[in-house]
């Protein structure tokens, strides 16, 4: 039997979790909720999440130093991290990257680019969903 994938969304805008929630859940995989960094931080090492989507602008902590918390403990170097943001100045891209994000999603999102991400990653973590059965819904 195949494991169900774990996802954290993480951000402080209730519209913005709701409609990745939406999104995700048709998928099947487990979701998890966090609004603040530190609670990101302890779902992270309770939960163990195979993916986490994560704002870049949190408050208390943010996105960046969560990304660089995951990376560096090495009970999490399986986790992937998908940075969702509405900051689009120049260099923010790269900054992400940097702090060791796998993806990076600017806000505005469509629903195709957060499912994407999501499909490549867990393909890649060799977590297979059935695709198909989401273009019927």
């Amino acid at each position: 039997m195949q494991k169900q994938a774990k996802v954290l969304l993480v951000d402080d805008s209730p519209q913005v979790l709701d409609q990745e929630k939406k999104l995700i859940e048709r998928t099947g995989v487990s979701i998890s909720l966090a609004c603040t960094g530190p609670e990101a931080i302890k779902k992270i090492h309770i939960e163990r999440p195979d993916v986490v989507f994560l704002d870049l602008m949190l408050p208390e902590m943010g996105g960046e130093a969560i990304c660089r918390f995951i990376r560096a403990d090495p009970r999490l170097k399986d986790t992937a991290v998908v940075i969702v943001t509405g900051k689009t100045g120049g260099g923010t891209m790269q900054e992400c990257f940097n702090c060791g994000c796998d993806a990076f999603v600017t806000k505005p999102f469509t629903a195709g680019e957060i499912l994407n991400k999501l499909k490549v990653i867990l393909d890649d973590k060799e977590i297979y969903l059935d695709w198909d059965r989401l273009k019927e819904v």
